[in-house]
Parts: structure tokens; sequence; C-alpha cells
């Protein structure tokens, strides 16, 4: 029988209704216990649908980890708004799964990094791909390649996000929301860190977003990966069909295309021939390991814990103040210092 483990959630939005509670509540041995939210109405509306009573609803993060008996503490709200309670909670030994990206500066995570490694809690960072099947065949392939270039490319069209998202000043915008995906899962995938960054984004004068971000990496075996994200203003929606892969990768002797099909469906293929298409749902069988790793007592079989989550928060980090000074390249060796 699994161990019984009890759940609060400290941000309740759509990543959060949608996919991970859903998710919990199909896991055994799971109860989610508390819930905290800024606003009163999801609060309540989640309350009761979920069968969590007032007196277990919060407004205030740090109030639901000291007065609640938690286990596992789900931090699912924007990364500006991550101050201490992720520390708090790691200092009572609560285990911490931390939605991306992880903060919104640096010393905010490696002050979380540094209380999750003295409490010894197990961690993870919502990285769902890196549990993509698909994703770790590519990776066990490349294992004995000398990468060479990577690049991801994407497009969307003007308005497709929240409200604070469009605010970029305030949550790194899409760079720092999807950058982050592109770059961890190329991590992943070529099993290479970042050396440098420099950037370049092109943000209309008095517009609260970037229209474009141009960002450049290098990788610490001298590779090179390029990220390439447009906003742009038509009225229609992304394509419904694929017209270009958003991850490629070459490497000495070949190259990766891998495309988002739609849905939970991805393939890929190698020097232009498919290898495989696959349907698969990577945020569930994240969070099934991460639940069985804090039941077990065991982590061996997460692929990523709070602090590789840096490695991939800290260039998209350095690649934003790269664009504000005006795009000088930037040592990790010396902008990620904890």
């Amino acid at each position: 029988m699994a161990k019984e483990i009890r759940v609060g959630f400290y941000g309740t939005g759509g990543i959060a209704l949608h996919t991970h509670i859903p998710i919990l509540q199909d896991l055994p041995g799971v109860s989610i216990v508390a819930i905290c939210d800024s606003n009163d109405e999801t609060l309540e509306d989640i309350g009761a649908s979920h069968a969590i009573g007032p007196e277990h609803r919060y407004r205030e993060g740090l109030e639901m980890v000291e007065k609640e008996d938690l286990d596992v503490l789900f931090s699912c709200v924007p990364a500006f708004v991550r101050t201490d309670v992720e520390t708090t909670a790691a200092a009572k030994r609560i285990h911490i799964f931390s939605e991306k990206p992880q903060a919104i500066d640096l010393e905010t995570a490696f002050r979380i990094d540094r209380a999750i490694k003295d409490a010894g809690v197990i961690s993870t960072v919502g990285f769902r791909e890196r549990h993509r099947p698909m994703f770790h065949r590519i990776r066990e392939f490349l294992v004995d390649k000398e990468i060479i270039h990577a690049q991801t490319t994407l497009t969307r069209p003007k308005g497709t996000d929240k409200g604070w998202l469009k605010n970029e000043d305030q949550s790194g915008g899409f760079v720092l929301e999807w950058g982050c995906h592109a770059l961890d899962y190329t991590r992943y995938m070529t099993h290479q860190n970042v050396s440098n960054s420099q950037a370049f984004f092109y943000r209309p004068e008095g517009a609260e977003e970037s229209l474009s971000y141009s960002v450049n990496f290098r990788f610490e075996n001298g590779g090179t990966m390029h990220i390439s994200f447009v906003t742009f203003k038509a009225e229609s929606g992304l394509p419904k069909t694929r017209s270009a892969p958003i991850f490629t990768i070459y490497y000495v002797g070949g190259r990766i295309h891998i495309y988002r099909e739609g849905g939970k469906k991805w393939s890929w293929e190698l020097n232009g021939e498919h290898v495989e298409t696959e349907e698969f749902d990577p945020w569930a069988e994240h969070d099934r390991v991460f639940v069985e790793a804090v039941q077990a007592g065991d982590d061996s079989e997460l692929r990523n814990d709070y602090s590789d989550g840096l490695k991939t928060v800290g260039p998209i980090l350095a690649a934003m103040e790269s664009n504000r000074r005006g795009g000088e390249s930037i040592k990790m060796s010396q902008f990620a210092k904890g």
C-alpha cells in the first residue's frame, strides 16, 4: 500500500487546476489537503469542487506552509511571486515540486536551492518532457555524439498569453516562460550545459512585451544553440499542421528534427528519415515519478532536481541581462555564483 502523502498547492491557476490536481487525484496515497491563491473566487471554487474546507484555503503561502502538516508543496505560482515560501517549506522538511521558471532572479533561486540541500528534501522542476520516452531515447542516441549546434524556433499569435505574462518587466515574459523549456530539453537530450549567453530582443517603444527574442548560447563543449521566438500580430492562430521542427540538433555526422504534432503527440526524424511518432502524457508521468519518489524516499528515477533546474533558468536569466547590456556575451561562470 502506497504511503499516504499530504499535498498543498501554492498557486491554483491553470497548470495546477487543469493538470497537476487531476493527475494527483488519480494517484494512490495522495491527498490534497490545502490550497493557496491570491484570488478569493478561485479559492472558493477549487475548495468547493475538491472538498477542501475554508479552514484549509489560504491567500498567503507562508501561512499555509506554517499552519498545515504537509509532506509535499506544489509551487505553481509565477516566478516573480516566489520569495521565501519554498525556503520555509524546505526547512520544515516538505518536499518540493517547483513549476518552471523557478525564480525571476538567481539570488532567490540559489536561496531556495540552499534550503532544499540543507534539509535534504526531494525536489524537482516541472520540465515534464524529460519524462517523455522519445526524448530519453534521443538522449541515449546522442550520448556519444559530438554536438555542433541546436536550435529552437517558435511563433505565436499576439494576445495568446495570460495578462501577467505580457508584463515582461515583471514576469520575464515569453523568453523566460518558454525559453527555459527550449533550453532544458536541449540540455537533456544533448548532455550539454551552457558556458555563455547572449541575446537581442525587439520591443517596440511603449510595449509591455517584446515581439521577438533572438538568444544564443555556447555549450561547454564549444557547440552552439539558437532560440528564436516571434510574436506576430495576425488574427489567425498557429498552423494546425506542422510546418517546421521545433527542435533541430546537429551533431558530427548527422542531424535530428523534432516535431510537435499536436496535443501530447511528438515525432522525430534522423537525417530526414522518420524514426517514430509518440503520443504520451509527460505531465502525468512526471507527477507519478515525483510522488513515488517521496513515498519511497528515493529520487533516483527523477530526471532533474532543483539544482539541475538552475542550469537551465540561469542561462535564460543571463540572456535577459545580455539584452539589457546591448547583446553582451555573458559568461555563466561569472553570472551564476550561488
